[in-house]
């Protein structure tokens, strides 16, 4: 499910700036007149909560908090050897803010509390923490040479995780070659109420050292209350038989040495219980990196668990479809290649998974293993046939009739729902539209 705002507002791309000495223009800037905002977030309980913060001063620019979260580091960072040690090391490759062009605006990630050195005069405040919060928007005029102290209180839409249901995105490129930096990646993704981050191992048959994670298996996990981070693996991958993935493996599994047969990979990866899928389903217009020609390879051995079926600010269901019209089933899972797109924000493009019990990656695990999963940049949606939730079977004797729920709920503030579409075998057989204002879509049919 995508809408046209929440693409608009909250899809910004990282730049990686790493600097030996302050630039000439920090010296200027510190010469002007300035006031200090001192900016507290809270969740709906009224504890500080990190999120990501837009501050527009006076003077039309944007501001960044000296005590900024560290947020990014780079695609590759493998070229960086036996120097990517360390904390501190690590943390020199990232940098203290988020370039937005969708918005044309400088954002950054505050902790929940953060001092803003800003121009006097009306400044505005804009608050992001995921698609279940409202954005939050303030203006405060600051004089010069005081403090203003600003609280803002987040409010909730919708509470999934109340109702079960996890956001994750599936395809993470933060480095993490040492344990000290879990805090300051959880801190990234709690500020996006991003609950699963899995950060991919990346790998070509020469180097499999891509975004470096610090271990495998149990011992990768992080876990803050309700936000966790896990090792996951982006290998086997080539152009031409597509990008792979692998979560919940024990071990980081790699055979260069028949590194094309793709299936020797997954089979290791279903004995360490770990689920298989596929990267850029939705590769415009097949592009570079064509999932279908690599599946057309393990299908047959029924090793493919998910597919990224949206991604890169678009979607593409029909690899989807066609592999679910072959029997096989497959849960759909969004990423978005974070920092490696152009478009990537930790979370944009995001899927939503039902979790049994207690909230641990390994229920996490079974709930994709289960297909109780759907994606989206924003809206919710809940789904059954003849009473069985998103992921559940029905069989019926012969021809029948069964008998379809549904509901997709938004926040309007953001998105514009004009339509939703029922699709059946790949075709949309039934579209049904919010009445007047409404924040919502439910709709009830039969289907043949």
């Amino acid at each position: 499910m995508r809408s046209r705002d929440h693409t608009r507002s909250i899809c910004p791309t990282i730049v990686v700036l790493t600097c030996l000495a302050a630039p000439f223009w920090t010296h200027l800037t510190a010469q002007q007149p300035s006031g200090t905002l001192l900016l507290t977030i809270t969740d709906e309980s009224g504890n500080p909560v990190p999120a990501r913060v837009e501050v527009r001063g006076a003077d039309g620019t944007f501001h960044v908090a000296e005590d900024a979260l560290p947020v990014g580091g780079d695609c590759d960072m493998s070229d960086l050897g036996a120097g990517l040690n360390d904390l501190a090391s690590v943390l020199a490759a990232f940098s203290d803010r988020v370039e937005n062009r969708y918005t044309g605006s400088t954002q950054f990630y505050s902790g929940g509390e953060s001092s803003i050195r800003v121009p006097p005069g009306a400044t505005r405040v804009r608050i992001f923490r995921g698609p279940e919060y409202r954005v939050a928007v303030e203006s405060v005029d600051v004089p010069s040479g005081n403090t203003t102290r600003l609280r803002i209180a987040l409010n909730r839409w919708i509470d999934m995780p109340a109702a079960g249901w996890y956001g994750a995105d599936d395809h993470l490129h933060i480095p993490r070659p040492v344990p000290e930096l879990n805090p300051y990646i959880s801190r990234i993704l709690q500020a996006e109420d991003l609950h699963v981050g899995n950060l991919l191992l990346s790998g070509k048959v020469r180097n499999f050292t891509m975004s470096p994670q610090h271990a495998h298996g149990p011992a990768s996990y992080y876990q803050e209350g309700n936000y966790i981070l896990a090792t996951g693996q982006e290998n086997p991958r080539t152009h031409f038989l597509g990008h792979t993935i692998t979560l919940g493996a024990r071990t980081a599994i790699n055979n260069p040495e028949k590194y094309l047969i793709y299936r020797l990979v997954w089979e290791e990866a279903a004995r360490q219980g770990a689920l298989n899928g596929f990267a850029h389903a939705n590769w415009p217009d097949g592009g570079l990196l064509p999932p279908q020609d690599g599946m057309a390879l393990v299908l047959p051995h029924d090793l493919l668990h998910f597919m990224e079926v949206l991604q890169f600010n678009s979607s593409d269901y029909e690899a989807w479809y066609n592999v679910l019209a072959l029997g096989f089933r497959v849960a759909p899972t969004a990423g978005t290649d974070y920092p490696c797109a152009d478009q990537a924000l930790p979370g944009h493009e995001r899927f939503y998974t039902r979790v049994d019990g207690a909230f641990t990656y390994e229920n996490w695990l079974d709930g994709v293993r289960n297909h109780r999963t759907f994606v989206t940049t924003g809206p919710m949606a809940e789904f059954s046939i003849d009473g069985q939730d998103i992921g559940g079977e029905v069989f019926l004797d012969g021809a029948g009739t069964v008998d379809v729920q549904g509901r997709v709920v938004f926040d309007p503030q953001r998105d514009d729902i004009s339509v939703v579409e029922l699709v059946h075998n790949g075709l949309v057989v039934d579209r049904f539209s919010p009445i007047g204002g409404a924040s919502s879509v439910s709709f009830s049919t039969e289907l043949r």
